[in-house]
């Protein structure tokens, strides 16, 4: 947003804030814009301290308003203005956790979770501006069943009233599915990627990915490479989320690999650097490391398979380190790895490559019995293959927030 917001002292602010969310336009459905630039020159200007305050009033007025059967759209509409204007994910988390702790009814979670994705579908519909309002709704009440499901088990909870928060959320989300909208798109893979409770996962995300997949992928990889503003929150998102991809179904993983191709063919130079990056970031599951060292070969083969020898052996390099990681998590299964590796790289083709069959030799030495290949590789050669490819540079992780904001941009 680009509103000047006039400066007060931090006490007169909280006072401010605190009484738009308890004033009568913090009942209704899109409060006066002068409410909505009073409610956020307060947050701006409270200390941590008080915006914790006002979330935690903000909560116990939506329970207030609960019980009494009113609207609930107001309050968490303010709340979402003040978020999304100063990207604050602390008071984010503050605001959800104060919702968890003001009732444990499910009931409650329900509304909340309802009025927040009613808020973000009227949000998201106004295509004037970036829609931050509503993309910062999408952010909570993606973080808000996530916390809801992760408190399951705890004492004093109802895992069945969870349960059934949780399916309602996932069933929205996957309802919204087919909106052109990247808010809703990130905000679906990463929910059912992380949903402790949801039973379902391999089929849903295989249904979003074949909807979607192919177009928030190239977004993602064409944001990392060539938008500088977006590019951090986009490495760090396929950094999480890539492997969905690697380990869906073959047929939308093949899809996902076409469009990595393509990238990779378009910035041969960078691209190496953003695998090497990708491989200090993937999880440690034997199953995304495995896939993720696949890809990295299908990926060689395809440079091989276009005389890109410098790019196939830069991605070479990258392989080797991958598979190094591989072994240190799984070294009984690494000479099986490599074996499926070796054959991914040769491919079915009766005529052998000369570049191909350099990096097998050069992957050999990673067996875990130490034989290598008879064939002899020429030293300058296996320098070349084995020198380290600088993983790309990225900055801080951002939170769920500033990801959201940056991606959805």
């Amino acid at each position: 947003m680009s509103h000047h917001l006039r400066e007060i002292d931090p006490e007169q602010a909280l006072k401010v804030a605190l009484t738009e969310l308890d004033g009568g336009s913090a009942q209704q459905l899109h409060a006066n814009d002068v409410h909505k630039l009073n409610f956020q020159r307060g947050f701006k200007f409270s200390s941590s301290q008080s915006r914790e305050q006002i979330v935690v009033h903000a909560a116990e007025r939506l329970k207030l308003l609960y019980e009494n059967q009113k609207h609930l759209e107001g309050p968490i509409w303010l709340v979402a203005a003040g978020l999304s204007h100063e990207r604050d994910w602390d008071t984010s988390l503050g605001f959800l956790r104060a919702l968890m702790k003001v009732s444990q009814d499910a009931d409650f979670y329900k509304e909340i979770a309802m009025a927040m994705l009613h808020l973000s579908d009227i949000e998201l519909a106004d295509h004037k501006g970036k829609n931050t309002i509503g993309q910062a709704i999408l952010v909570l009440v993606t973080e808000f069943g996530l916390m809801v499901a992760e408190n399951a088990g705890k004492s004093g909870s109802d895992p069945q009233g969870a349960a059934r928060v949780v399916e309602y959320i996932t069933t929205s989300l996957l309802a919204r599915s087919n909106v052109n909208n990247n808010a809703i798109r990130v905000s679906l893979l990463h929910y059912l990627s992380k949903c402790p409770l949801n039973t379902n996962t391999s089929s849903q995300l295989n249904r979003v990915i074949s909807r979607f997949g192919q177009s928030l992928l190239d977004d993602l990889l064409n944001a990392f490479f060539e938008q500088k503003k977006r590019g951090n929150a986009a490495f760090f998102f396929l950094a999480e989320h890539l492997s969905t991809f690697f380990t869906a179904a073959p047929a939308l993983a093949e899809m996902s690999h076409s469009v990595l191709r393509h990238y990779m063919l378009k910035h041969p130079d960078e691209f190496p650097s953003f695998m090497a990056s990708y491989s200090d970031w993937v999880s440690r599951e034997h199953l995304v490391l495995s896939m993720t060292a696949q890809h990295i070969a299908l990926l060689i083969r395809a440079a091989a398979d276009v005389s890109q020898k410098q790019l196939a052996e830069n991605l070479c390099a990258v392989l080797q380190k991958h598979l190094k990681l591989f072994g240190e998590v799984s070294k009984e299964l690494l000479d099986e790895e490599l074996l499926q590796i070796e054959s991914i790289l040769r491919g079915n083709k009766m005529n052998k490559n000369i570049i191909i069959e350099d990096l097998v030799a050069s992957l050999q030495t990673l067996r875990s019995d130490g034989k290598k290949q008879a064939r002899v590789v020429p030293l300058t050669k296996f320098k070349k293959i084995k020198e380290n490819i600088k993983p790309a540079k990225v900055g801080t992780k951002p939170s769920p927030l500033e990801s959201m904001l940056a991606l959805a941009s």
